[in-house]
């Protein structure tokens, strides 16, 4: 009974995060920017998960060893901040990924990291594609003055990299077997 209870606040606490990834992506296609705000809830989202998780749910292990996720998050912050100072990506993105990585830990991190640059490249391609195109010009009226549409449209170097690091996100997620540790596992009929 307590250990449903715990696993329903760490499901909550999952789900909070993967709103507010999605929230963010959304809004850098809509605006070009993720608020602070969003990597903010997502990393306490994960440090009350990962409390719980510790604390009451030792046997799940949800995290694994409790060192990885903090050092997964260590390194996408250097790694987002080497290329924030290269002007890659913006400090929102940055923000993003190194609260995301919490989640994923060590062993999600390749994945992440991977899906996160091949989305990347996918949308270098069609910001190329795109600039200063009919398609954009016309679409940018409907998108709104701060959108990418409309950074494209005005050709301008923009990638809404926010993106990327959701579907990165949630590729890892996926690989590590989080999202089934978190929505399925503990709430499973036992024999």
């Amino acid at each position: 009974m307590v250990t449903t209870i715990f696993s329903v606040l760490t499901a909550a606490a999952f789900t909070a995060t993967l709103f507010c990834a999605a929230l963010a992506a959304l809004s850098d296609l809509r605006g070009m920017r993720i608020a602070n705000l969003l990597s903010l809830i997502i990393t306490g989202s994960f440090a009350f998960a990962f409390l719980v998780d510790l604390i009451f749910l030792r046997e799940a292990a949800l995290f694994g060893t409790w060192w990885h996720a903090p050092l997964a998050g260590i390194l996408m912050l250097v790694i987002t901040f080497i290329l924030t100072g290269a002007g890659v990506i913006g400090g929102g993105d940055s923000k993003l990924a190194s609260s995301l990585a919490l989640w994923t830990g060590l062993g999600g991190l390749p994945a992440f990291l991977l899906v996160m640059s091949f989305a990347g490249g996918i949308l270098a391609f069609i910001a190329i594609a795109g600039r200063n195109s009919r398609i954009a010009k016309a679409l940018a009226p409907r998108c709104g003055e701060k959108s990418w549409v409309a950074a494209l449209a005005a050709g301008k170097n923009a990638l809404p990299y926010g993106v990327a690091i959701f579907l990165g996100a949630v590729a890892a997620f996926l690989q590590t077997g989080l999202l089934t540790a978190v929505f399925i596992t503990p709430f499973a009929p036992v024999n």
